[in-house]
């Protein structure tokens, strides 16, 4: 389905995956050379306003650092939360995903979900989904999640799964609610499913063990959430499917160092980019 083969090092990234301009693709130890590694990622934009005091706000720069870093991860699939559209107020009615997309050099199909409406300013915030041109889409699905700000499923049909990008709420109850809507989504579902976004919620809550009803965790459990010990950033697939993956490498770095050029991660945004590499089934 997708289009990387996996190549040869090219220099050290940061937690020992390779890189040249971009993140490549980690070798397997099999050296199947001949396989195929898809690189999903999550990851909370922060509005791109950045994390660092100095620099921080609404503005094209801060766009540009978080697209660089997201760029040199060089992920197929790509689910992003905090995304505003059309805030008359925030860079002239700026297109987040649309704008990040850019900056990348327009790599991806862009697909976004809104949540939540914002009349007085003509805009609205939701998640978004990045997918590399070659990987193929069948279907787009949007299902409403409760919030104090509105939440939302956004769900892509591939070839082989439905890749669901989402971000709940803060408060637990909506948190609970959001679990069992999206476990009935799953039951009219023909394909399994990779789940991926910013749950706000640690693996011990009550919400994320029902996730594990369904689901298993690909992604690591270590801290996402910037200046905290709590993984509240996830990817998972359901259990039918996740038997059948294998996972490569998978890391929630904290800096990237990009042709000698170091990336402080926790200055681009308040969480971590979460990602895992895997072989997808034939």
């Amino acid at each position: 389905m997708l289009k990387y083969i996996i190549p040869a090092i090219c220099g050290i990234l940061t937690f020992g995956m390779t890189a040249c301009s971009k993140t490549q693709k980690p070798e397997d130890p099999e050296k199947d050379t001949n396989k195929i590694i898809t690189r999903i990622l999550s990851y909370n934009t922060f509005y791109c306003k950045g994390n660092n005091p100095a620099t921080t706000g609404i503005k094209a720069e801060n766009v540009k650092q978080f697209a660089e870093a997201m760029n040199a991860l060089n992920a197929d699939i790509i689910a992003l939360q905090e995304l505003d559209s059309g805030f008359k107020s925030r860079e002239n009615g700026r297109f987040l995903l649309a704008d990040i997309n850019r900056y990348t050099g327009d790599l991806y199909q862009k697909y976004y979900g809104s949540a939540q409406e914002f009349p007085s300013e003509k805009g609205s915030v939701g998640v978004g989904v990045l997918l590399k041109k070659s990987v193929k889409v069948l279907n787009v699905k949007k299902v409403a999640l409760p919030g104090d700000e509105k939440r939302v499923l956004l769900m892509i049909e591939l070839e082989k799964f439905w890749f669901i990008a989402t971000h709940f709420d803060l408060v637990a109850q909506n948190r609970s609610k959001s679990v069992e809507i999206l476990t009935e989504e799953l039951k009219k579902l023909n394909k399994p499913v990779i789940l991926a976004g910013d749950l706000n919620d640690v693996m011990s809550s009550g919400p994320i063990k029902s996730i594990q009803l369904n689901f298993d965790l690909l992604s690591m459990a270590k801290p996402s959430f910037v200046g905290s010990t709590s993984t509240i950033d996830y990817i998972f697939s359901t259990k039918n499917f996740s038997r059948k993956l294998k996972i490569v490498n998978k890391e929630i770095p904290q800096t990237l160092n990009i042709s000698g050029k170091t990336i402080d991660l926790t200055k681009v945004s308040d969480h971590l980019p979460v990602w895992v590499d895997v072989y997808l089934p034939d």
